[in-house]
Parts: C-alpha cells; structure tokens; sequence
C-alpha cells in the first residue's frame, strides 16, 4: 500500500503521464519502483483507477482531481 500511496500522490493533475512514464514521476516514486517490473507499475495503476485515484485518457493517467478534494480539509476562513 506504501508503493500505491507514493504513486497516487505524485501522479499529475494536469496533464496525463503514461504507464511508462509513471516511474520516474519523483525521486520517492523511483526508487519504490527501481526493482519492480513494467507489469507491477500497470497493476498499480489498474488499482489506483479501480479505486478512483487516476483516471485514464488515450495520453495515460493522471490524478483524479475530484476524488482528491473530497479527501481536503474543510475550510471555515478563520485564521487561528
């Protein structure tokens, strides 16, 4: 699951970035994926769309922005 969060965190909003560029999004994403194979980082993604995290585009995958800021804190506009 700590492979699939980094993953999901660094993937782009907005624009696409295809499986294959998926590794090489950040540092952190890298070296998770350094020793795994091209089919480990196509099931990750499938998961992250079967969750709602990514949604595919004919030019690869991106945040599902939506999905995103139901998981942002509400804000009350008071400071402090």
């Amino acid at each position: 699951m700590r492979r699939l969060r980094i993953l999901a965190l660094a993937m782009p909003i907005d624009k696409a970035a295809s499986a294959t560029d998926a590794p090489s999004l950040s540092v952190k994403v890298a070296k998770e994926y350094a020793t795994k194979s091209r089919p480990t980082v196509s099931r990750d993604l499938a998961v992250l769309l079967e969750l709602g995290l990514v949604v595919k585009s004919e030019s690869g995958y991106r945040a599902n922005i939506d999905t995103l800021r139901s998981f942002a804190p509400v804000s009350t506009g008071r400071i402090g």
